[in-house]
C-alpha cells in the first residue's frame, strides 16, 4: 500500500479536549486530514507552549507533504490557525473556520444567558447566572472563570451546542469513550491567551482562500460580529451561514 502524507491539519475545539469526535466521524471519508490532538500543556505560558506544539506539528506535515498544507479549525482552534498563518503563511494553501469565536468572555456570557433561559435549568442556577451577568467581576480572568464555573454546574450544558436533542444524544453516544476535558489545560491556556490577546495583529497579509462557516443556532456566537471580526483578519473571507446549525456544523451532517 502506498503511503500518502496528510495534506490538511485540523485544529479542534478546546483547549483541554481532543479531536476524538472528528476522528471518529470524519476520518473514513477524509483520509487527507490529520486530526491532531492538541498537546495538554499547563503552566503560566500554556498558550505560548500550545502555539509551539501546533507549529511543530504543522512543520512535520509540511515536510512530509512537500507542498502547502490546508488548515481547518473549529472554535478555539481558530486562534491556533491564525498564529500558523502569521508565521507560516507561505506554506498554507487554504483555510476553513468553523464556529470561530473571537471574544472568549463574550462567548461564555452569551452561553450563560442561553442557559439561564432554559426551563430545564434549576432555578437556583438560573438566579446565579443572572446575578453574575448583571454583576461581573472587573478583572477579565476572574470574569471568565466566574462564568465558566457557573455554566459547568449544569453537567448537560453542551446540549445547547446542538440544534436538536437527537443530534446531541448521538454526539454523546459517540464521545462517551473520548478523553475527558483536561480542566487544568483549559484553565491555563485560556488564562495565558487572555493575557496575550491584545498583542494579536489586527489583520494578516495572507491573501489565499478563507471560508468561515457559522451556525445560526450557535449559542456562543453572534454571527454578524463574528463575521465582521474575521473579515478584518482575512479580507477575502467568504462566509456561509447555516440556519439550522449549532456550534458543530462540521459534524452535524455525519450524525443526521
Amino acid at each position: 500500500m502506498t503511503f500518502k502524507p496528510k495534506t490538511t491539519l485540523f485544529l479542534h475545539m478546546g483547549p483541554g479536549l481532543s479531536a476524538f469526535p472528528e476522528r471518529a466521524l470524519m476520518s473514513a471519508t477524509h483520509p487527507e486530514i490529520d486530526f491532531w490532538d492538541q498537546t495538554q500543556v499547563t503552566g503560566p505560558d500554556a498558550y505560548s507552549d500550545l502555539k509551539i506544539a501546533a507549529l511543530m506539528k504543522f512543520d512535520a506535515l509540511f515536510a512530509a507533504a512537500e507542498k502547502p498544507i490546508s488548515l481547518i479549525a473549529h472554535s478555539f482552534g481558530s486562534h491556533l490557525l491564525r498564529y500558523l498563518v502569521q508565521v507560516r503563511g507561505d506554506q498554507i494553501s487554504t483555510i476553513k473556520l468553523y464556529s470561530a469565536g473571537h471574544d472568549l468572555i463574550a462567548d461564555l456570557e452569551r452561553l450563560a444567558e442561553r442557559l439561564a433561559e432554559q426551563p430545564s435549568t434549576p432555578p437556583d442556577l438560573t438566579a446565579e447566572l443572572l446575578f453574575s451577568l448583571e454583576h461581573p467581576p472587573s478583572d477579565l480572568i476572574a470574569r471568565l472563570w466566574n462564568c465558566a464555573q457557573l455554566i459547568a454546574k449544569d453537567p448537560a450544558f453542551m446540549r445547547l451546542y446542538w440544534p436538536t436533542t437527537p443530534l446531541f444524544q448521538k454526539y454523546q453516544a459517540i464521545t462517551k469513550s473520548a478523553p475527558p476535558l483536561n480542566f487544568k489545560t483549559f484553565r491555563d491556556v485560556t488564562t495565558d491567551f487572555l493575557k496575550q490577546k491584545d498583542s494579536l495583529p489586527n489583520s494578516t497579509s495572507w491573501k489565499g482562500s478563507a471560508t468561515l462557516v457559522l451556525g445560526q443556532k450557535d449559542p456562543l456566537l453572534d454571527p454578524s460580529k463574528t463575521r465582521a471580526y474575521w473579515e478584518s483578519v482575512f479580507p477575502k473571507l467568504q462566509t456561509e451561514l447555516r440556519p439550522e446549525s449549532g456550534h458543530y456544523p462540521h459534524l452535524e451532517r455525519f450524525l443526521r
